[in-house]
């Protein structure tokens, strides 16, 4: 059991840690300026829609995530919104798209380098031919920190949660255990659940866009982490290539 089969608990913890407004502000910012006349966006790995909440207001919006239970919550937040289950390695969807957008640090649960040329090729082919991508970055590896350990409450009449984090890491993965106790009238639940998400250097995802035939920027000062901003290269035979190892 994780926070993934109470979307509930992680709509609400999330939306009590980030602002989505304004992270979505920073993102129509950000595509105004490079791609004006933009009017459609894929939000890959949209989870529970928050983004999307804000993202639709300015474009003709789609979603895609691999957790049922998140569209679920997606699906009633999203009115006529199309949300689509799916493996941001290997989804295929007819159309394509001016914007896409895969935000924060979703792209974190490709653990390997193949995987994560595999989603950015995925990605890039679901552009349009001068398209954005704009992908916020898991933890770049020196910047991981393990031995932390954090604690998140919510606090509603009948509703109380607490969340303790502790982080590891082992080789080029980070490691993060989450242990959940959730109150509500009559019951307290406790559960576990463990993510690990890969780690890679800024040169290597910058690789990466190259080998998926991307050619992308970092801007540093985008977002909680930075974020890469990256459009299809005008040489794409690079797509075809692997420069990294798949380890």
């Amino acid at each position: 059991m994780s926070a993934y089969d109470h979307p509930e608990i992680y709509d609400l913890l999330y939306a009590a840690m980030k602002d989505y407004g304004k992270e979505a502000a920073r993102i129509i910012s950000l595509i105004d300026a490079r791609l004006p006349d933009a009017s459609s966006l894929l939000d890959v790995g949209c989870g529970t829609g928050l983004h999307l909440s804000y993202l639709q207001h300015r474009f003709h919006c789609t979603g895609l995530d691999l957790s049922p239970g998140q569209l679920a919550v997606a699906r009633n937040r999203l009115n006529g919104i199309p949300l689509m289950e799916g493996d941001m390695r290997s989804f295929a969807i007819q159309e394509r798209f001016d914007v896409i957008t895969c935000l924060f640090g979703g792209i974190g649960y490709m653990r390997t380098r193949k995987d994560l040329i595999k989603a950015l090729r995925t990605m890039g082919q679901h552009l349009r031919s001068d398209g954005i991508l704009i992908l916020e970055p898991w933890f770049f590896r020196d910047a991981w920190l393990p031995g932390l350990i954090a604690h998140e409450t919510l606090d509603f009449p009948d509703l109380k949660v607490s969340r303790m984090t502790s982080t590891s890491r082992a080789g080029n993965r980070s490691r993060m255990e989450m242990v959940y106790m959730v109150g509500k009238p009559g019951s307290i639940t406790t559960f576990r659940e463990h993510h690990t998400m890969g780690l890679f250097s800024r040169e290597e995802y910058l690789l990466a866009f190259a080998s998926a035939g991307l050619s992308a920027d970092f801007e540093p000062s985008s977002g909680p982490k930075g974020q890469f901003i990256a459009t299809r290269s005008a040489d794409n035979t690079a797509a075809g290539k692997d420069h990294s190892s798949t380890s």
